[in-house]
């Protein structure tokens, strides 16, 4: 807080007071050891208090199935701490309530309107001491009373307010301090627990941490709760219930039917609530107006969010579709738009644990296109990328789609066969060989262009085993070696050491 405006509040002698009561009943509370009939005794010095304790015990905001006719029931149905904080709350209002018709009074049933809303939370959300969070509501506010009595003009600025926000920027500005901090000054002057103290400084922040757990949703929820009341309170219902929502969903996450369900309480109760506490609030009228409002703001809200998520889904696949792109063009080769070696290198290793595990057979080719450069050189390198390319796509058709063929480099292919034997990888080598040779290629000036290969394989299986992929595929690369330093346009088949290859020479 400003120190100058402490020292206003330090020397002021008309800052709002407990009374005997209040005062008694937070030093009893702070007892380890509660007595039931101090407490009682000292609520019943105050008749009026002691009556509206039982009557609000008997109402709705308690769903009490048996009536209670004094105090001593009302201990037992509701609880010592209940009893306690409730004679507090309700001390306080009736002690420090501002005169009716002023601005200060707006406040306070927003004050009101948010403990009651605390509560609801509370019980919704199955958190202790839903008395606690009543009170902590009802006090959000309290510093303004300290405004008032350390500032005449006080009152009159608040004239030129409308909502709850507009307050806390005129005190910041002014004042270079706002009434959730003087109300968290004033509390602890008062000597209330830490927890409610810090709820109230607290109070209009969306974005509450702490590192104890239960301390964090107990602020969380009086944050949201003066928000909520607002909806009754502000000039606009459709923005209040907007910004409520807003911060619901920051703050606590009450589902769409907890929050439809707490405008639905408040509004049924309004009217009930105001006689109660000795508050005029709002007609039945005026409140079933602003719930209609307010739960119209929370369907064009779903209608909104549906839409958004559509949105977002529609973006969501949308990116993920271009990540799948991206991710396959940085498998693909630019030119032939096989799987290049670096996907390869990748995948290798996996077909060739796969094929350990499943105990199959795993066969790689090499493929070589023979004088390839001559092409580059008669025809252009033009003509040389479209002969890739046409060798390219008849693979693809060739194999099928659990083989992987890539463009191993220049005009090299690898293929891996998973599941083929040798024999059926040896007859698939000579079709492809084949095949290749009777393509129908030709330059950019329309000759036509003959290609032959030449083929290494090498295949893991029960009679030919490889230790790892690498020595699989350096098997087919020597096979392809020797296919070519034998004058090419051949296939030779890797054969076990002691074993001779097998070469297979075009007709």
């Amino acid at each position: 807080m400003d120190q100058r405006f402490e020292q206003r509040l330090k020397q002021c002698t008309k800052l709002p007071s407990l009374p005997t009561v209040a005062i008694q009943l937070v030093d009893a509370a702070g007892q380890p050891d509660l007595d039931p009939d101090d407490i009682e005794t000292i609520i019943s010095k105050d008749p009026a208090l002691a009556a509206k304790v039982i009557r609000v015990a008997n109402s709705p905001l308690y769903g009490q199935l048996h009536k209670t006719q004094n105090l001593s029931q009302a201990i037992i149905k509701l609880g010592l701490h209940s009893v306690i904080t409730l004679s507090l709350s309700f001390s306080i209002i009736q002690n420090l309530r501002p005169s009716d018709g002023s601005r200060l009074l707006e406040l306070w049933k927003r004050s009101f309107i948010a403990s009651i809303v605390a509560r609801l939370i509370g019980q919704l959300h199955h958190l202790p001491n839903v008395e606690d969070l009543f009170l902590a509501a009802l006090l959000q506010d309290i510093g303004i009373l300290a405004f008032d009595a350390v500032d005449s003009e006080y009152l009159g600025m608040l004239q030129e307010t409308k909502t709850h926000q507009d307050i806390l920027r005129l005190e910041r500005q002014i004042f270079n301090t706002d009434h959730t901090e003087v109300g968290h000054w004033l509390l602890k002057r008062w000597n209330f627990p830490e927890l409610l103290c810090d709820s109230v400084q607290f109070s209009d922040d969306l974005t509450i941490t702490d590192d104890d757990e239960d301390k964090c949703k107990f602020m969380s929820v009086i944050a949201l709760s003066g928000r909520i009341a607002d909806i009754w309170l502000h000039p606009s219902v459709r923005q209040a219930s907007f910004t409520a929502m807003i911060a619901n969903q920051k703050l606590v996450q009450l589902s769409d039917e907890q929050f439809q369900s707490i405008i639905d309480f408040i509004t049924t109760q309004m009217e009930g609530f105001g006689t109660l506490f000795d508050l005029k609030l709002f007609n039945s009228q005026q409140a079933e107006q602003i719930q209609e409002t307010a739960s119209e703001v929370l369907a064009i809200r779903n209608l909104t969010l549906l839409r958004e998520i559509r949105r977002e889904k529609e973006k969501i696949e949308v990116l993920e579709e271009e990540k799948r792109e991206l991710e396959e063009q940085v498998k693909r080769d630019p030119l032939t738009g096989l799987y290049n070696r670096r996907y390869l290198d990748q995948i290798i290793a996996l077909e060739f644990n796969e094929a350990v595990l499943r105990n199959w057979s795993l066969t790689a080719f090499f493929i070589d296109l023979d004088n390839f450069k001559e092409i580059n050189d008669n025809y252009g390198h033009t003509s040389g990328d479209d002969v890739l390319k046409c060798v390219a796509r008849y693979l693809e058709k060739q194999l099928r789609r659990s083989d992987i063929v890539c463009r191993y480099g220049g005009e090299e292919f690898l293929i891996l066969l998973p599941d083929t034997s040798l024999d059926n990888a040896q007859r698939l080598a000579e079709r492809l060989h084949e095949g290749i040779g009777l393509l129908p290629c030709s330059s950019v000036d329309g000759n036509q262009i003959r290609i032959s290969t030449s083929i290494g394989v090498a295949c893991h299986d029960k009679n030919h085993v490889f230790e790892d992929a690498q020595a699989l595929t350096t098997a087919a690369d020597k096979m392809l070696y020797k296919a070519k330093h034998a004058g090419r346009n051949r296939i030779e088949v890797y054969r076990q050491p002691g074993r001779p290859s097998e070469a297979t020479t075009p007709a």
